[in-house]
């Protein structure tokens, strides 16, 4: 047997750095685009962030029920979340140079001063996650119920007839079929409705994959 000495040990070891933060103090009307303008030219290169402005509504579910979402008056008069987003950098330096800045007062975007929180990540992760992309099929259609005999199949749900995304993830071994559309939401005690985009994300293991049949001819499915 080997014994793995204790400089090997060492280069075994993975070392944490930083290369998130999340963001705050952003006002209410910023946009993906603008907040990462903004960033590269201030601070530096971003492998990917994600900018959140809204929020389920308050004793409120989603209402499927409402087919025409043109015919409901929407009020979107309830409180909203305070913007924010997370924000990974290309580089380590990059996050904490962003840290910094907020420490020196420089980070200030249309007047309003951001505020830094730092997240760990594992290097490594970072890189073997920006080195495997995932296997994308785009304007899928999906069904998802019960297959009761050879030749027949229930269906329980239907995702929508556009826009749907179909991704096999070698990352972490996980399937997601995924979309957005916008989605009502009724309130408990009152007959007002608020309208929100909403992203959808139905996710199972490659494992629990049986069975695969590929057909040339959509008229197969």
């Amino acid at each position: 047997t080997e014994r793995m000495t204790g400089q090997d040990a060492d280069k075994e070891k993975k070392v944490l750095v930083i290369t998130q933060v999340a963001l705050g103090g952003l006002n209410a009307d910023v946009s993906a685009e603008e907040l990462t303008e903004f960033l590269e030219r201030e601070v530096g290169t971003i492998w990917r962030h994600r900018l959140k402005r809204s929020w389920k509504p308050p004793d409120s579910y989603p209402d499927f029920s409402v087919a025409d979402i043109s015919v409901i008056e929407q009020r979107n008069d309830y409180q909203k979340v305070v913007p924010h987003a997370f924000v990974h950098f290309a580089l380590p330096d990059l996050a904490q140079e962003a840290y910094e800045m907020v420490g020196r007062c420089e980070l200030i975007h249309n007047g309003c001063p951001l505020t830094v929180d730092l997240g760990m990540e594992t290097y490594y992760k970072v890189v073997r996650r920006r080195n495997t992309d995932p296997y994308r099929f785009t304007n899928v259609n999906a069904s998802i119920g019960t297959l009761v005999s050879p030749e027949k199949f229930l269906v329980s749900w239907k995702s929508p007839e556009r826009g749907v995304e179909f991704l096999i993830d070698p990352f972490d071994g996980t399937c997601r079929i995924m979309f957005s559309r916008d989605t009502v939401f009724s309130f408990q005690d009152a007959a007002r409705k608020a309208v929100l985009k909403c992203d959808f994300k139905v996710e199972f293991s490659v494992g629990d994959i049986r069975n695969v049949k590929f057909y040339t001819e959509r008229t197969s499915l």
